[in-house]
């Protein structure tokens, strides 16, 4: 009997290993994203909030969680295309990364090797009053009210001290939340644009070197309570400023846990005014180049479309010239020699893309033709 018993036994195991597959693949739910657009678009009385709620204060939100993070974002396109980038940050923004508080500097000249400068500071004293913001990470600080804020970002041997002017109200999307949802586990990730343009006047001190800061600036405040590359796989961000107009968009993928959906936001303003604002946007590849640091391909020309049938038209960008090509492993991992390569399967390939190209812009709006031309600059982030 003990005998046929586990012969019965030995037949059935591939059946039991198939029904334990099914359950588990019944309890490994896919996710799904949820955003202010979803909650909008069917909804004509909602719809007006998606254009008029003002943002005024940064530093307002008290940072969510241990698993979560809050990013204030600033950078400047100066008059000779150098891009500065600065990063205040708190919290896990990246999965494995340390939860201290941080301060993080970018410099992408034209033509010279990009400058990266990160601090880590354990102390962390945001606070607000509801009509401004006061960020404060060691001796590096963001403070202001619409319209006027002042950064200054002292690392090592470089120095950034700037004063803004915002040129553009800043607005949010409702809550501008979007949710990231699967099973029983719900996160969320705030994009908060605080000042979609304003202008920029300061110095940057590198060495004994001392440059001049003018051009167009741009503020943004990011809230999360997951890292995020645990939600966003992907993300391709960019802003053009020409006159009165300034455009901004991003469209991003979400993680295959929630089943690779693609996002999008696109917001058009002219002076101070939002034109229009919408999510359908598809980026379409013209022509590719690559690059050896992070063995990848980058658009060198590509068509952004706008699909709304509120908006429609297109902005072309050429001529992209990389400031600056990352790759996040070697840039994390090059003093590990051989283990870097171990670790790599795991971390997976992290690369992002700095540009600045010649940018032609040309929509339809409520029967009127609007075309402009001006730069472009834009990011590609891989999170993978």
């Amino acid at each position: 009997m003990k005998r046929l018993f586990k012969v019965l036994t030995m037949k059935r195991i591939p059946l039991v290993i198939c029904l334990l597959g099914l359950f588990m693949s019944g309890c490994h739910k896919q996710g799904n994203v949820l955003t202010p657009w979803d909650m909008l678009r069917d909804n004509p009385e909602l719809q007006k909030q998606l254009r008029v709620v003002p943002e005024d204060c940064l530093s307002r939100r008290s940072y969510p969680d241990k698993r979560g993070f809050e990013m204030w974002y600033a950078d400047v396109l100066c008059s000779d295309d150098r891009v500065i980038m600065i990063y205040f940050k708190y919290g896990r923004i990246y999965k494995g990364l340390s939860a201290r508080a941080q301060v993080v500097l970018h410099v992408y000249d034209r033509g010279k090797p990009y400058l990266i400068k990160e601090s880590d500071y354990f102390d962390f004293s945001p606070s607000g009053n509801g009509e401004g913001c006061q960020v404060i990470i060691g001796p590096n600080s963001l403070r202001g009210y619409h319209p006027d804020y002042t950064i200054d970002v002292r690392i090592e041997d470089v120095q950034v001290q700037m004063q803004l002017t915002s040129l553009i109200r800043g607005y949010k999307l409702t809550d501008n939340r979007v949710l990231f949802r699967r099973g029983v586990q719900s996160d969320y990730n705030d994009w908060i644009i605080m000042v979609p343009r304003a202008q920029a006047v300061g110095s940057l001190v590198i060495g004994s070197e001392r440059f001049a800061i003018q051009g167009d600036a741009y503020l943004d405040h990011w809230l999360g309570s997951a890292p995020l590359n645990t939600t966003y796989a992907r993300c391709h961000w960019g802003k053009m400023y020409e006159g009165p107009y300034a455009l901004i968009f991003l469209k991003a993928l979400s993680e295959r846990e929630y089943g690779e959906r693609p996002l999008g936001f696109f917001m058009l303003y002219e002076q101070d005014h939002l034109l229009a604002a919408t999510d359908l946007i598809a980026i379409e590849t013209l022509e590719t180049g690559y690059s050896r640091i992070t063995g990848h391909s980058y658009p060198e020309h590509f068509l952004l479309h706008i699909q709304d049938p509120q908006v429609k038209g297109q902005v072309m960008c050429h001529s992209n010239t990389v400031l600056a090509a990352i790759n996040h492993v070697k840039s994390h991992l090059g003093g590990l020699g051989w283990m870097s390569g171990l670790l790599k399967p795991i971390l997976g390939k992290p690369y992002s893309y700095g540009m600045i190209g010649q940018a032609q812009a040309r929509f339809e709006l409520k029967g009127q033709m609007l075309e402009f031309k001006g730069r472009l600059f834009h990011e590609i982030d891989n999170k993978r």
